[in-house]
């Protein structure tokens, strides 16, 4: 990694289709200094996906328009070193099973505050 790639910021894909709840997660993010992306679709993930350099992808395992888990699996495609956190209101072990499968992946209950579920960003989220 160059010295240019070690101060780029953490650049993080958000795909949850509550807008409320995405909107308030990216205003907070930025706020810790990361390059937020976010969308409500995951189609519109993967082509950001397809076009961006993404560290982190954060998105809800149902989506209205996507499979959590064939979306865990297109990212980990375009980029295989991407850390994955899946959010979900309906955790299943089935769930976290097939995601861990595909590589490394947390699956965060939505009801878990930030700060409980271990964030690195206590202060800011």
């Amino acid at each position: 990694m160059s010295a240019t790639e070690k101060t780029q910021p953490i650049r993080l894909l958000m795909v949850d289709d509550d807008e409320d709840l995405l909107e308030m997660m990216k205003e907070r993010f930025e706020r810790s200094g990361m390059k937020v992306f976010a969308t409500g679709k995951g189609l519109d993930a993967l082509n950001l996906a397809a076009d961006e350099r993404i560290d982190i992808a954060l998105f809800d395992i149902n989506l209205p328009d996507a499979n959590g888990l064939e979306l865990l699996a297109k990212l980990k495609e375009q980029h295989p070193d991407i850390e994955v956190i899946m959010l979900t209101a309906h955790a299943s072990v089935d769930s976290a099973s097939d995601g861990h499968a595909l590589g490394r992946v947390r699956l965060l209950d939505q009801a878990v505050p930030f700060q409980r579920a271990g964030s690195p960003y206590p202060e800011s989220v």
